[in-house]
C-alpha cells in the first residue's frame, strides 16, 4: 500500500481504531522517524484536548505550555499540524485562526479580527452564506423597507431557489467565488484601513460604524444605489441582495452588510478588507464570529509567539490582557482562546487565562535523544504515540496489545523501519474498518516499506 506524502482522510477514517489521526509519521528517507511523529504525537494531544471540552461544551480558554528546552521551532511544527487537520479537516469541521504577538500590535482584538475575517472569506464563503442564511429564511423581517420591495411573493421565490440549490442560489444573488471582480480597484489603497487601525481597541464602546467611514473603492454607497434604483426597475436578484444585506445589517452586524456588498461588487478580496473597517472590533468579531458557527461547528484562535512579550511595554500588555478578557465573555460559547507560551513567558496573560484548562505540551524524546542510538526501538515511546492520536472516550491501542509486537520484533531494532512499516499498517487497517491492526496489516507494511527501499536504492 503506497501512501502519499499528502495523504490526509479525517478523524473519521481512523475512528474504528479509536483513533484520531495515524501516530505514525514517516517524514523524509534518512530524518529520524521518530522526530516527526514525536512532534505530531504532541499536536494529537491537543486535538484530543480541544475535542474533549468541546463534547462537554467547555469553551473556556486554553494554557499549553512549552518546556523551556525545546527549539522553537518544533513548538511551530506542532502548531502548523495542528491547524493543519482544523483547515482540512471535514470530520472536525473547524475554522481556526492563528495570530502572533507581533501582530497585535494593531490592537489584539483587531489582529484577531482581521485573521477571522481572512478565514470566513477565503474558505467556501459561498457555504458560509448558505448556511447562514438557511435561518434567516426562515421568518421574514416584514418591517424592512428592502422586503416591502421584493414582497412576498419575490421572497418566496428565492426560498424556493435556495431549498432546491443553496450553494447556487447564494452564487446567484452575490456572485461566484473571486479574488476580484474590478481588475481597475485591485491595487487601490483603502485609507479607511489605516484610519481604524490607529484606534487599537479602545473604542469598542462605539457603534461599528459612523458617518466619518465611507466605502471601499469600486463599491457603490447607499446614496449610489437609491439614485440607480430610481432610474431602472431592479432586478429579482438584486432585490434579494438588498433584502439579505439589510437583514444582516440589522440583525448581525453592519459591518458584514458592508462585507457582503463588497464581496458582491469587488470580490474576496474587498470583503475580507471590509471586516476589518469597524470602530467596535470587538462587537465585529463576535458578530463574525456568530456568522462562521452557521456553518462551522467549531472557532479555534491560536495565540502564540510570545517571546516578544517582555519587550512589550507594560502598559500596553495591560491593554492586551483586558481586551482579550473582555473578548472572551463575548465571544461566549462561539468560540475558544488557545495560548502558546513557556512557563512565566507571560505572566500577565498566564495569571489570567492560565488557571482554569493548561496542556503541559512535553516532548520527552528531544530531552535525551541519544537513548534511540543505545537502545533501538522504544516501545513506551511508540506507545505514548498512540494515547496521544487516541480519540476521546476510547482506550489507547499498545505495542504489546497488538501485531505492532511482531512488526517490532521483525524490525530488528530498526526504529525507523518499524515507524514506516507501523505508518502503513495502521492505514491498512482502517482502510478495512478494523479494530485493531493485524498481521495481514503488518505484513502489508513491510511489503510496501521494501518496494520503497527498492526504489531508492
Amino acid at each position: 500500500m503506497e501512501i502519499a506524502d499528502d495523504r490526509y482522510l479525517g478523524v473519521d477514517h481512523y475512528r474504528s481504531l479509536g483513533l484520531m489521526a495515524n501516530p505514525f509519521c514517516a517524514g523524509q528517507w534518512g530524518e529520524p522517524s521518530w522526530i516527526p511523529s514525536e512532534v505530531e504525537a504532541e499536536a494529537h494531544r491537543l486535538l484530543s484536548v480541544l475535542l474533549e471540552a468541546k463534547a462537554q461544551g467547555d469553551a473556556r480558554p486554553l494554557w499549553v505550555t512549552e518546556p523551556d528546552v525545546i527549539d522553537d521551532e518544533l513548538f511551530m511544527g506542532a502548531i502548523s499540524k495542528l491547524e493543519f487537520m482544523l483547515a482540512n479537516d471535514p470530520d472536525l469541521n473547524a475554522l481556526h485562526a492563528y495570530v502572533p504577538l507581533p501582530a497585535m500590535r494593531i490592537g489584539s482584538v483587531r489582529a484577531i479580527l482581521s485573521v477571522v475575517s481572512e478565514r470566513i472569506v477565503f474558505r467556501e464563503f459561498d457555504e458560509t452564506l448558505a448556511a447562514y442564511f438557511r435561518g434567516v429564511l426562515g421568518e421574514a423581517d416584514t418591517g424592512l423597507a428592502s422586503y416591502k420591495v421584493l414582497g412576498p411573493e419575490g421572497l418566496a421565490r428565492f426560498v424556493s431557489e435556495f431549498e432546491t440549490d443553496a450553494t447556487a442560489a447564494m452564487r446567484a444573488v452575490f456572485g461566484d467565488e473571486v479574488l476580484e471582480r474590478q481588475d481597475e480597484h485591485a491595487d487601490d489603497l483603502d485609507e479607511r484601513q489605516i484610519d481604524v487601525e490607529r484606534l487599537g481597541d479602545d473604542e469598542d464602546e462605539a457603534g461599528e460604524l459612523d458617518d466619518t467611514l465611507g466605502v471601499a473603492p469600486g463599491v457603490d454607497s447607499e446614496d449610489d444605489e437609491d439614485s440607480e434604483a430610481a432610474e431602472s426597475p431592479a432586478s429579482h436578484e438584486q432585490m434579494v441582495l438588498d433584502y439579505l444585506i439589510e437583514h444582516t445589517s440589522v440583525h448581525l452586524s453592519p459591518v458584514i452588510a458592508r462585507a457582503l456588498r463588497a464581496f458582491h461588487e469587488r470580490g474576496q478580496v474587498a470583503a475580507a478588507a471590509e471586516l476589518r473597517v469597524t470602530k467596535a472590533p470587538r462587537k465585529t468579531l463576535a458578530s463574525a464570529v456568530k456568522l462562521a458557527r452557521a456553518r462551522f461547528d467549531d472557532v479555534t484562535i491560536l495565540l502564540a509567539e510570545f517571546e516578544y512579550w517582555e519587550d512589550v511595554p507594560e502598559s500596553l500588555r495591560h491593554k492586551i490582557v483586558g481586551a482579550l478578557s473582555e473578548l472572551r465573555w463575548s465571544l461566549g460559547s462561539d468560540a475558544r482562546i488557545v495560548f502558546f507560551a513557556r512557563r512565566s513567558q507571560a505572566p500577565e496573560l498566564e495569571e489570567t487565562f492560565g488557571s482554569a484548562n493548561r496542556l503541559e505540551w512535553e516532548f520527552k524524546s528531544f530531552l535525551n535523544p541519544l537513548r534511540f542510538e543505545e537502545a533501538g526501538l522504544d516501545a513506551e515511546l511508540v506507545d505514548s504515540w498512540l494515547a496521544a492520536a487516541t480519540a476521546p472516550d476510547h482506550e489507547p491501542l499498545t505495542v504489546g496489545g497488538t501485531a505492532l509486537a511482531s512488526a517490532a520484533e521483525q524490525s530488528a531494532q530498526d526504529f525507523d523501519r518499524f515507524v514506516r512499516v507501523a505508518r502503513v499498517a495502521v492505514e491498512c487497517a482502517a482502510e478495512r474498518g478494523a479494530s485493531t491492526i493485524e498481521d495481514a496489516d503488518i505484513a502489508a507494511g513491510f511489503e510496501s516499506v521494501s518496494a520503497s527501499e527498492a526504489e531508492e536504492e
